[in-house]
């Protein structure tokens, strides 16, 4: 299929802003003390900022985005439409807990604690929706699988993490003793969650690597002849579907992006989220900024990277017929 870079964009930013928020949600309940509410509100703030630029990603995909809101009338059998209803209650969510967290609130609080748990679940709904809008495709046989949702979600906590790390590792501390031991364990969780990211989404290679089609060109029109090729599609020109459905370098790939995207998503910030935590632990100063922005930086790119061929990579039966043009 053809990527389209909108819808990249943001299951980009809205998995990197959901992971964030949760390792910030995290912060706040076991290690509240170490960093002020406002230092927590600006981190909140911030995954809300990129939720927004998410939703605008997603806003510049539609024909017409003054008729948006209409994707949200079919809530009862699309996942689309659930996905519409549930972006902006996790924004309205996200925006009552930094609200909350930057008036002065302790996190602590009932309030606060209730806002982040409401903010927490409509994180996981969001991350199911996204998942399942191409997990419901049965006509793709490669999203067609549970892994599919669990990728999103696994991607997003890892990159999300990792971004938690670099975020704090920059930002005054109130108690340091206990912020570096925060430090530590953050870049321990975002390794972690790299490595469960790097093998639910190797499993989901795995499962397409394996796949073999359901239909040819024999059987689609009955005849065992094993010579069988088409010539011409019978039209003069491309059309939607082949614009659409149809990626003409996706045979073409091969594996280097596929090891590109290991070694940029799975085993660089492996290493410097590594190094970062063996830092913190040490108490090296300056903080490990430079080692967790190397990491979130790599992880980025490989995120966008498997965003493309997640698109771009897959088989639409409708490609048995719309091959070539005449």
């Amino acid at each position: 299929m053809r990527p389209a870079w909108s819808i990249i964009g943001f299951t980009t930013l809205a998995g990197l802003a959901q992971g964030f928020f949760l390792a910030v949600l995290a912060l706040e309940v076991f290690a509240g003390g170490a960093w002020r509410s406002t230092d927590f509100a600006s981190a909140v703030w911030f995954s809300l900022t990129l939720l927004g630029l998410g939703l605008a990603a997603s806003v510049a995909h539609l024909g017409q985005p003054l008729r948006g809101w209409r994707a949200a009338s079919q809530w009862r059998t699309s996942w689309l439409s659930r996905e519409v209803i549930v972006l902006p209650a996790l924004m309205a969510a996200v925006g009552l807990h930094a609200l909350l967290l930057q008036y002065g609130l302790d996190v602590a609080s009932p309030p606060v604690r209730a806002s982040g748990l409401v903010a927490a679940l409509l994180c996981l709904a969001l991350w199911l929706c996204t998942g399942m809008i191409y997990a419901a495709l049965r006509m793709i046989r490669e999203w067609a699988t549970v892994l599919t949702p669990w990728c999103f979600a696994a991607i997003g906590m890892a990159s999300g993490t990792g971004l938690a790390a670099w975020w704090f590792s920059g930002t005054s501390a109130a108690d340091a003793t206990l912020a570096r031991h925060s430090l530590a364990i953050l870049a321990a969780c975002a390794c972690a969650a790299t490595l469960v990211a790097a093998a639910i989404k190797g499993a989901w290679l795995r499962r397409c690597h394996l796949l073999r089609p359901r239909s040819t060109l024999q059987s689609a029109l009955g005849i065992a002849h094993p010579q069988i090729r088409q010539l011409s599609m019978g039209m003069t020109g491309g059309g939607f579907n082949q614009r659409e459905f149809l990626h003409r370098k996706a045979g073409a790939i091969g594996r280097w992006p596929a090891l590109l995207m290991a070694l940029g998503g799975a085993v660089t910030p492996l290493v410097a989220y590594a190094f970062a935590w063996q830092q913190a632990l040490q108490a090296v100063v300056p903080a490990p900024t430079l080692l967790l922005a190397l990491g979130l930086s790599s992880q980025l790119l490989a995120v966008l990277l498997e965003r493309w061929l997640f698109f771009a990579c897959v088989q639409h039966p409708q490609n048995l017929y719309y091959q070539r043009k005449s």
